[in-house]
């Protein structure tokens, strides 16, 4: 129970207060100069899950969920510019793939040096690292769009999801970092009930892209989250555009919410099946 508060509610409660703030500090109840809270709420929310459950990081880390702590501490960072570079994108997206080639080198180190060979490094960072591109790029955009709780859940549901399929794939403790960063989505859900124009755009969604892209790689490379997994993971950030779809976007806010939540929910549902049956039984907690 105590882990729980730990793990999962103390973490909402510092990502709200955060958000609440920077939100507050920046204009009112107007989102726009204080988006940079975002970055720093989700940020906050996983540094505060890992201190609880595998305490503090060794600097340099020695193991990939340790390098993703200072991962957290980087995007943060650069969440706090984002704001001030949206209208100059050219350079925005540049300096968006510098962060992510830097967090992915932080990540797999170590399978970089001693296993893989120059192609399967170009392979999977290179991928990786154009993937990862491309959906904070969309999803960025997407939540600038669409404010209020759509975003929100779509990104809670999608990390509580993940949260399952690393736990089915032998990382609960993995699964649990995830669950800090639901519990902080879902105090942005709250938030956006009650803030006007409440977004995610410009620091949140980074935050949560290379964090949450992160926890599903290194559950594939380092454990035994299946690959399919990691690639349903990695689409269906893009299938909630779905929902701006014309014969969508013309309904009530309410029913664009539901069928927004649908088209993201089927294909996770179809991630943990696949996660269920290719289940460790023997319940190994990979410690990479």
């Amino acid at each position: 129970m105590l882990l729980m508060f730990q793990t999962v509610l103390l973490p909402a409660i510092l990502a709200g207060a955060l958000w609440l703030a920077a939100l507050r500090i920046g204009r009112g109840r107007d989102v726009g100069p204080g988006a940079w809270g975002g970055a720093l709420a989700i940020a906050v929310a996983y540094g505060c899950t890992q201190y609880f459950l595998l305490g503090w990081p060794p600097f340099p880390p020695r193991r990939a969920i340790e390098a993703l702590f200072f991962v957290a501490i980087g995007a943060a960072a650069f969440g706090l510019l984002e704001g001030a570079l949206r209208n100059r994108r050219g350079l925005l997206v540049l300096l968006r793939a510098v962060v992510i080639a830097l967090a992915l080198a932080a990540q797999f180190r170590v399978p970089m040096q001693n296993s893989w060979s120059g192609m399967e490094t170009a392979l999977w960072i290179g991928g990786a690292g154009l993937w990862t591109l491309l959906v904070w790029t969309a999803l960025d955009r997407l939540a600038q769009a669409r404010p209020g709780i759509s975003m929100p859940l779509v990104l809670w549901l999608i990390t509580s999801f993940g949260a399952g399929a690393l736990v089915m794939g032998g990382v609960a403790s993995a699964g649990q970092l995830a669950g800090g960063i639901a519990g902080a989505l879902g105090a942005a859900a709250v938030l956006s009930l009650v803030l006007r124009g409440f977004r995610l755009a410009h620091g949140a969604v980074g935050v949560w892209t290379l964090l949450v892209g992160g926890l599903l790689l290194q559950g594939h490379h380092f454990a035994e989250v299946p690959l399919p997994v990691v690639l349903v993971f990695g689409l269906v950030p893009l299938a909630a555009w779905i929902g701006e779809l014309p014969g969508v976007v013309r309904r009530a806010a309410w029913q664009g919410v539901v069928v927004r939540l649908i088209i993201t929910a089927l294909p996770l549902a179809l991630a943990i099946l696949i996660a269920w049956r290719a289940m460790d039984t023997g319940g190994e907690d990979y410690g990479y």
